[in-house]
């Protein structure tokens, strides 16, 4: 190897391992000699997260379930469905609220404008990329939706980001709205 080029790393690479090194015996050091006053007959432990969330696992798999269902819809088409029919296939599983809604809304009609163009045959592809929201009777998800046609020969459709708000009613969630997903 050649000596210069040997010497420059060694320049450049024996710094560079002490900055690491104390960063690391910094951080290691603070963790250790980190306290939390505590007034007296108090505890410090923190509650894992899932006690404190507004509502069970068991109702949160039923939300995500119904949106990734209702989510699915927006990602299925045949050809020749109307926009009415395709209209008709979001009200399973959403309240009185949102079927109202399905008659003048404009994300409805882009999703089905969108698969209309393309006019094949599609089935969905869904993915929960987060939630927004959660309340004891409420639930926002930020889903993404695409729709996949059956023939290889056409790509995939992404229809994008949307929220799903579901309320609960009882022990039943419904779709209370979609909108596109803002960030």
């Amino acid at each position: 190897m050649d000596p210069i080029v040997l010497r420059n790393r060694l320049i450049l690479g024996i710094p560079l391992v002490l900055i690491i090194g104390g960063l690391l015996s910094l951080i290691f050091w603070t963790r250790d000699t980190a306290t939390t006053d505590v007034p007296p007959g108090a505890s410090a432990d923190v509650p894992p997260l899932t006690e404190l969330l507004p509502i069970t696992e068991e109702a949160y798999v039923e939300a995500a379930t119904l949106a990734i269902e209702h989510a699915g819809q927006y990602g299925t088409y045949s050809p020749g469905l109307s926009e009415d029919e395709f209209t008709d296939q979001l009200r399973e599983g959403s309240d009185e609220y949102y079927q109202e809604l399905l008659e003048n809304n404009g994300t409805v009609a882009s999703a089905y404008t969108r698969l209309a163009d393309v006019d094949t045959a599609t089935w969905p592809e869904v993915q929960i990329l987060g939630v927004d929201d959660l309340a004891v009777d409420s639930i926002v998800f930020v889903v993404n939706v695409k729709a996949v046609p059956e023939s290889d020969d056409e790509e995939v459709i992404d229809l994008g980001e949307f929220g799903f708000y579901l309320l609960r009613s009882g022990d039943t969630w419904q779709v209370h709205l979609v909108t596109q997903a803002i960030h």
